[in-house]
């Protein structure tokens, strides 16, 4: 029997919230209602928090992009953080998946991005220092 462990594929789906820092004017413009989609770049920053097995992939298939193993990660909700401040609100994730944003929105026009879509706002926002510990 082989004695080397061999990397397998996460199959859980544990549900996850996750932190985004916004400059003011976007985090003012979705506590207004007027944004209900956050754009973030495919880097791979982004890419190891809202897919799963992404670092398993990237050693398994390299750089290339390979959209149909990449699994998307059951976010439950996001976190939006008025800039470096304690002032943050938590809003549910409707959706997530790849294509072009609107760039009166903020997001580049001329490359594909994770696009965000928010469910509803949560009543009230988490202690950020209890999620910190």
């Amino acid at each position: 029997m082989n004695s080397k462990k061999v990397k397998e594929l996460v199959t859980d789906n544990k549900p996850v919230d996750i932190h985004l820092i916004l400059t003011h004017h976007w985090y003012d413009e979705i506590d207004a209602g007027r944004k209900w989609v956050e754009y973030r770049e495919q880097s791979d920053y982004y890419k190891r928090m809202l897919l799963r097995n992404y670092k398993l992939l990237k050693q398994r298939h390299g750089d290339k992009n390979t959209p149909l193993l990449y699994l998307h990660k059951n976010v439950r909700s996001v976190i939006f953080h008025r800039g470096y401040t304690s002032t943050t609100m938590r809003w549910h994730v409707a959706n997530i998946t790849v294509g072009y944003g609107d760039p009166s929105k903020g997001a580049p026009s001329h490359r594909q991005v994770f696009c965000i879509y928010l469910g509803s706002r949560y009543k009230q926002c988490c202690n950020v220092a209890m999620l910190h510990r």
